[in-house]
């Protein structure tokens, strides 16, 4: 159960002081979506890596110990950002989860997407100009395709947006 407190306190103590170096040193300060969406994207791409049950040390609840290229890396399930930021492993939550709070903070309305019953998540923002942009940051990709298009390929039954409030709501008939 401690263990599941250390991303926290780490995120009171140091988390907007990382996440703000993160935006200037690795993003560039970047706010044209244009330029900061493939950033985020290669970032992900080439920093996070996905936790495997073969690289599994410990596992506790939410938390789990893996070992990576002879590293030992701490990943926990919607740890703050800064966490992962540091850490660089998560699922699809995080890398979601991670989007967003980037695109927040450049002044982007944006939200993270989850389904129910099945374990996936995605992202959407919107321009300047009100357009909604899906990304899938897990898969490193823009999602080009309409959301029902999307969706059609899976079958979920809800889905929900994530509020910068933590706010549930029901966007299903936008996917379905």
């Amino acid at each position: 159960m401690i263990y599941s407190l250390y991303p926290f306190a780490y995120d009171f103590v140091f988390g907007e002081k990382i996440v703000r170096n993160h935006i200037i040193t690795d993003l560039n300060n970047e706010t044209d979506y244009h330029i900061l969406v493939p950033n985020i994207l290669l970032w992900l791409e080439k920093e996070v890596v996905y936790p495997q049950n073969n690289t599994l040390i410990f596992a506790y609840s939410v938390f789990g110990l893996y070992k990576i290229d002879n590293s030992y890396k701490v990943f926990h399930r919607d740890a703050p950002i800064s966490w992962f930021i540091g850490s660089k492993i998560g699922r699809c939550g995080e890398d979601a989860k991670y989007f967003v709070e980037i695109m927040r903070k450049q002044g982007y309305y944006s939200r993270q997407i989850r389904t129910e019953g099945w374990d996936h998540s995605w992202a959407e923002f919107y321009t300047k100009d009100n357009i909604s942009i899906l990304v899938d940051p897990s898969a490193h990709r823009v999602i080009t395709e309409s959301p029902k298009e999307f969706a059609s390929r899976a079958n979920w039954t809800t889905i929900w947006a994530i509020e910068e409030n933590g706010a549930k709501t029901n966007v299903s008939t936008q996917y379905i």
